[in-house]
């Protein structure tokens, strides 16, 4: 049995695509993916691997096996940083999880529920969200909708001791901030690389965590 359906509709939910839009970039139907998605249809072969080729697949990775994460960001391929500061499994917030993260970050059972991302082994107890919206992007750069941010828990006592302007996620009781950061008298801005958005403002005693961003895998 092909794995080909059940992939591209994976693929279209991490790349945020809709039927019409995976369609048009392949010259083909809408009907023809929804066709494919449900295994009423079979794609041509040049199809597939004009699909493959596209995301940087195997044909073997598109029709063998049910895609991961991993495979479909291509999180393996990152060297640019130290990889022995990357932990090995660690939960994948997604957006739609946002409102249970900001009420159960601390349960043990919710956090190991969450989709999980396999990176290079490490001791550091990491977490990935993703970033929906534009309020990181400047033009052609910046953070993207739909990209993933690799963090690393920091203790709110340590806040000064990092740099200012570096990419954090601020969990308070009610939001989950994601931008860069200044701190001043008790109280942390973000600041958002788009100039369309003010910047948030929201007192230290009021995050119940924060996290740096030490890796930003992209959605491309």
């Amino acid at each position: 049995m092909s794995f080909f359906g059940k992939n591209i509709k994976k693929i279209r939910a991490a790349k945020k695509l809709s039927q019409t839009a995976f369609a048009d970039l392949f010259r083909l139907k809408r009907a023809s993916i929804g066709a494919y998605e449900e295994g009423r249809a079979e794609a041509k072969i040049d199809t597939i691997i004009e699909i493959a080729n596209y995301f940087k697949l195997t044909l073997n990775q598109l029709l063998t096996k049910e895609l991961t994460l991993n495979e479909i960001y291509r999180i393996s391929s990152f060297t640019n940083e130290n990889l022995s500061t990357i932990s090995n499994k660690i939960p994948f917030v997604k957006n739609i999880n946002f409102a249970d993260y900001i009420i159960k970050n601390n349960d043990e059972n919710f956090l190991k529920s969450l989709e999980k991302i396999i990176l290079p082994d490490n001791k550091k107890k990491l977490i990935a969200f993703e970033y929906i919206g534009d309020k990181m992007a400047n033009f052609q750069s910046g953070i993207k909708h739909g990209d993933i941010l690799i963090c690393e828990n920091i203790l709110l006592e340590n806040i000064d001791k990092i740099a200012e302007n570096t990419i954090i996620v601020a969990v308070s009781k009610q939001d989950i901030l994601i931008g860069r950061f200044t701190y001043n008298n008790k109280t942390l801005k973000i600041n958002y690389d788009n100039p369309a958005y003010s910047s948030n403002q929201i007192k230290i005693e009021k995050i119940n965590k924060l996290f740096l961003a030490k890796k930003i895998i992209s959605n491309l």
